[in-house]
């Protein structure tokens, strides 16, 4: 199966390198370095050198991003979770590069939808069934008639689907209540809104004088439906949520509930992501700056917003899974904000005395201190003094003076992070 990456967002590369990249069941690299599969240059150095891997596995091209900054796919902000498997029509975000991923010929595997599939097809048979043999759906043939003895006085025998409230649907029809609307068929009907035993047709007086019969002398008792769950009303509801946030009980009294519910539920998605997109910045952050003081997943405790691949899964955990080792949501929220603020405070003063190492020795005053008195040209052994200072600071490393600034910053940002703690 084919694979196929073309960039969308431009004709041409700066170097006239090829826009498109294809390669057929086999791995291959991304990045900035001349010699990977496929160069992606960079002067602005947003994509790494060695960016991302696509490797050819279990009949599928799988994605790992390896990059400092980060590979987004399909306009998502939270850097792809690895390993990700691509599908077709993907768009990935690589630096300043929008690629979109094209798969030549080849369902996705195990009956499974792909993305780019309608979501209006139809599905295939229940455990792999013929649609004709499925109980829920249509015969695909009209039916040879068979006698059946249980069937209902005045019921016409007919090739018509089995559905689950088939007892109810046999009710309207022998009464003569329109069907049900198309949408109906999809939705069991709970206990409660089923008619009574009652209402249906009595039992054929044929069928009660059977031998060994005792249908008509001991009838089925009727099912009583479950006690709905408590909960309080929709404004009790919100009197509980008011409170919760430090409210009057009484502050959203007038509002209607259900606008209320659906306010709270947006802005609980757009906390969620937005926080979670802090965290993972300030996971890159960290990364970037090379710190040994990195989190970890652990046995318990761990945060839900720091560890999932998107808002979804992160809520799911919080509020509906309650996945054992996970934070719940009043103390993932709690963490992260207090984690976020500690990161910021850490970040400015590391910066600040990185800085101040970084420039001790390189100070006019620092040279001229060494340079002393009894030179012919002072200022030719100041450069000369300047020069060795700054060799020895960036020789053996690539990225230079900016290597230095980064291995002093990481050092106090672990320091100012012990001191939180």
């Amino acid at each position: 199966m084919p694979i196929t990456l073309t960039i969308v967002d431009r004709d041409q590369l700066p170097d006239g390198g090829p826009i498109k990249f294809s390669a057929g069941a086999r791995g291959f690299d991304i990045g900035r370095e001349q010699h990977l599969d496929w160069c992606l240059p960079d002067p602005e150095r947003f994509v790494s050198g060695h960016h991302c891997q696509v490797r050819f596995r279990d009949g599928g091209y799988w994605l790992d991003d390896i990059s400092t900054n980060g590979t987004f796919v399909n306009g998502s902000s939270i850097r792809v979770r690895s390993p990700y498997r691509l599908a077709h029509g993907d768009r990935l975000q690589i630096g300043n590069y929008q690629i979109e991923v094209s798969l030549d010929g080849q369902p996705s595997p195990g009956g499974i939808q792909s993305s780019s599939a309608s979501p209006f097809s139809p599905e295939p048979a229940p455990f792999g069934q013929p649609a004709g043999q499925s109980p829920f759906a249509p015969a695909s043939s009209p039916a040879a008639p068979v006698h059946d003895i249980w069937a209902l006085p005045g019921a016409a025998a007919a090739p018509a689907p089995v559905d689950r409230n088939w007892f109810l649907e046999k009710a309207r029809q022998d009464r003569g209540i329109r069907p049900p609307d198309a949408l109906e068929q999809f939705i069991e009907l709970p206990v409660a809104a089923r008619p009574p035993i009652d209402e249906l047709h009595p039992i054929s007086p044929a069928l009660g004088n059977l031998p060994g019969s005792s249908i008509s002398e001991h009838a089925a008792p009727a099912i009583t439906p479950p006690p709905a769950r408590g909960g309080g009303s929709p404004e009790q509801v919100l009197a509980l949520i008011c409170q919760a946030a430090g409210l009057k009980p009484d502050a959203m009294a007038g509002r209607d509930p259900q606008e209320v519910a659906r306010e709270i539920g947006l802005v609980l998605r757009t906390s969620t992501e937005q926080l979670a997109t802090l965290l993972h910045g300030r996971a890159d952050a960290k990364r970037i700056a090379r710190s040994a003081n990195r989190t970890m997943i652990g046995a318990a405790d761990n945060n839900a917003l720091k560890f999932t691949a998107d808002a979804t899964e992160a809520l799911e955990i919080m509020f509906q899974r309650h996945r054992a080792g996970y934070l719940d949501a009043p103390a993932s929220f709690k963490e992260a904000f207090a984690d976020i603020q500690q990161h910021e405070k850490a970040t400015f003063a590391a910066m600040q005395r990185a800085l101040s190492r970084l420039t001790e020795d390189l100070t006019p005053d620092s040279i001229e201190e060494k340079v002393g008195g009894g030179f012919g040209s002072a200022k030719a052994k100041a450069w000369e003094i300047y020069v060795q200072r700054w060799n020895s600071k960036t020789e053996h490393l690539e990225n230079g003076i900016l290597d230095v600034f980064f291995g002093y910053f990481s050092e106090f940002y672990d320091a100012m992070g012990k001191k939180s703690e």
